[in-house]
């Protein structure tokens, strides 16, 4: 005999069954979810009320009817409409910002400019954001934030931040809640670009891909990794800080003291540094990219010293966990993508015939994080965090 609880737990285990269907398809029908999970039609139609009734069904209209004639299939999706989500990422002198709807479509996006704004200001600056969209055409409204933060998240906790350290005394996620009553999550920001890699990027992954990194070069260096499809962040979050990884003595001077790789080779730094040799206050990405355009020997001789320490990092990645490959995330790189060309051939002269491939994601940073941040929560609201999902 079933006992309830089996009964329950098997009805619900259906129910995500037919719900994952209903998300990854850009059009079905009740039939050909039937088909595709495998299960009794009365099942099928009672599971189908209940989703109905939650409003997660979009009717499309009447399909194609079989060869074999009969009634055309009404055709549905899994309702793109039902509500949004707000995705922040937390940067050292910005707030970007991302609205999607549930199903990955995207709102809007922006940022604002934070260098040394207090945390507290920052937060109302995403609480102001918010406060001023209205349901956007959508069932629901807002649903869901998820926030992107560069250090070490753990149980939705942030745990460690090389800046902005008074995050770690703010309930950010209990105000945000509290100020909206949706759920709240945060993930570390290379994490949300391994989870965006997966499940926007998936169509391009190449078959059976279930082992990746992905490495992200931007104020700081993280990595994301991937591991049998799904997100792993070791012990209490840590796995992936690839930017704190030490070195004791470098090319820009000999020191006693440990010395973090992303203060060394994050492009935040690269700039830095550059600037310093060039005598001036700052520059911009597009900046140095103009000034090795214009063959400057000395942002030339950075970008080369950068991209033969990013190939080494690569290199020692695969080294570690033996990735079937490392996605690199980079503004720089994105400005000027033949600079990914001279990092290949660097990493092939350390490593000729590597079995991890290192690819260049097409997409900048920014928007990595902020969909991956889509992603997150759209799982957590559905309850899919080990279920394959396909954003459209």
């Amino acid at each position: 005999m079933v006992s309830k609880i089996d009964q329950d737990s098997m009805r619900e285990t259906n129910r995500q069954l037919m719900l994952q269907v209903l998300f990854n398809a850009e059009k079905t029908s009740r039939v050909e979810i039937a088909d595709k999970v495998n299960l009794h039609k009365s099942t099928i139609s009672s599971i189908y009320r209940n989703l109905e009734e939650e409003d997660f069904i979009e009717e499309l209209g009447d399909g194609v009817a079989s060869n074999s004639g009969g009634r055309r299939p009404k055709l549905i999706r899994f309702n793109h409409n039902y509500g949004y989500i707000v995705t922040f990422d937390l940067s050292r002198g910005h707030l970007r910002y991302l609205v999607a709807k549930i199903t990955g479509e995207v709102l809007q996006n922006g940022e604002f400019q934070t260098r040394n704004l207090p945390i507290d200001n920052i937060q109302q600056l995403a609480i102001d954001f918010i406060k001023s969209l209205d349901d956007l055409g959508t069932n629901h409204g807002l649903i869901g934030i998820g926030i992107g933060i560069h250090g070490v998240v753990f149980n939705n906790t942030i745990r460690y931040v090389p800046y902005h350290e008074d995050l770690l005394n703010l309930s950010l996620v209990e105000n945000l809640e509290d100020q909206f009553q949706v759920p709240v999550y945060l993930e570390n920001e290379a994490n949300l670009a391994a989870i965006y890699t997966r499940d926007f990027q998936g169509h391009l992954l190449e078959p059976n891909m279930l082992n990746f990194s992905t490495l992200n070069i931007h104020d700081g260096i993280g990595s994301g990794m991937i591991q049998n499809g799904q997100l792993f962040i070791g012990k209490r979050g840590e796995a992936g800080e690839v930017g704190r990884s030490i070195t004791f003595k470098t090319d820009f001077g000999p020191t006693e003291q440990p010395v973090h790789l992303e203060d060394l080779f994050s492009e935040e730094s690269l700039l830095h540094r550059t600037a310093i040799k060039l005598k001036t206050q700052q520059l911009t990405r597009q900046e140095f990219c103009s000034l090795v355009d214009q063959k400057d020997p000395i942002a030339t001789d950075m970008l080369k010293h950068w991209l033969q320490s990013l190939a080494m990092i690569c290199y020692n990645m695969a080294q570690q966990s033996a990735p079937d490959a490392i996605f690199l995330y980079s503004r720089i790189i994105t400005l000027r993508p033949e600079y990914f060309d001279q990092l290949q051939k660097y990493y092939q002269a350390i490593v000729p015939a590597s079995d991890t491939k290192i690819l260049f994601a097409h997409q900048t940073v920014d928007k990595a994080i902020l969909l991956g941040g889509v992603a997150l929560v759209t799982r957590k609201l559905l309850n899919f965090d080990n279920f394959k999902l396909t954003f459209h």
